[in-house]
């Protein structure tokens, strides 16, 4: 089983900082070229700064050949591009364990996969959540699409808030949203809003007096503000998706 490479801090000034040994992680990289010459030429394609992005520990190993050789610190934002830069699987893979360390470490939790394999697991848990949100996110584009419409929207008849709930994909249909509405006891029978609605603010009335063949005849005409279409919304879509308003 492949270990991972440790994440070591090192106290530069009054600061501490995170660091990765660049021969461990070129050797866990399994690059095929010589440590010094891969590390200079990685250094120079990152144009990374000395004793900012890396920096030479101050002991040296003694290689049997009695000739000492450098050892190299590198921050863990130098070595995802190190990682990254070497365009394979195993570089990808590193580079995320490097980043899902970063994410631990600021939460103080240091709780960092400590093998080749159990980092794969984490990239995959991880990739998985992605995937998740990203589906979440498409599922609720046509409530936050909606929102966005109606931010600036004054108060609508109902009849044209069904009309902008199908537009963006909630195809509830005008009576059956009255017949919601009246059910979740927002309207009355004559739908009418209920006063507490009225005074949350999700809805307005106006009165109108027109003439009939009996005489003047007071017509109320029930709008949803822009605060109600927000508040409604969700459970629209929810219920819409449930199968509740088909």
């Amino acid at each position: 089983m492949i270990e991972m490479i440790p994440i070591l801090k090192q106290t530069i000034g009054n600061e501490n900082v995170h660091c990765v040994n660049a021969r461990e992680l070129w050797q866990k990289l399994g690059s095929k070229r010589q440590f010094a010459n891969w590390v200079q030429e990685r250094i120079a394609e990152t144009q990374a700064i000395e004793n900012v992005d890396y920096f030479l520990t101050n002991l040296l190993k003694i290689p049997a050949t009695g000739r000492p050789s450098k050892d190299y610190l590198l921050t863990i934002d130098l070595a995802k591009e190190f990682a990254m830069l070497e365009r394979n699987a195993i570089g990808q893979a590193i580079r995320r364990y490097f980043i899902e360390c970063e994410r631990k470490l600021q939460q103080g939790t240091y709780l960092i996969p400590q093998t080749y394999a159990d980092a794969l697991l984490e990239c995959a848990r991880l990739e998985s959540e992605r995937e998740k949100l990203a589906l979440e996110v498409q599922k609720n584009a046509p409530l936050v699409a909606h929102a966005k419409a109606i931010a600036v929207t004054d108060g609508i008849l109902i009849a044209d808030f069904a009309k902008l709930l199908c537009k963006n994909g909630v195809n509830v249909g005008q009576n059956r949203l009255f017949a919601w509405l009246r059910s979740e006891g927002y309207l009355m029978q004559g739908n009418k809003p209920y006063q507490c609605y009225v005074d949350r603010g999700y809805f307005e009335t106006s009165a109108t007096t027109i003439a009939t063949n009996h005489g003047a005849k007071e017509v109320t005409t029930t709008r949803i503000t822009g605060k109600g279409q927000i508040a409604l919304s969700d459970k629209i879509t929810k219920a819409f998706l449930k199968g509740g308003l088909q």
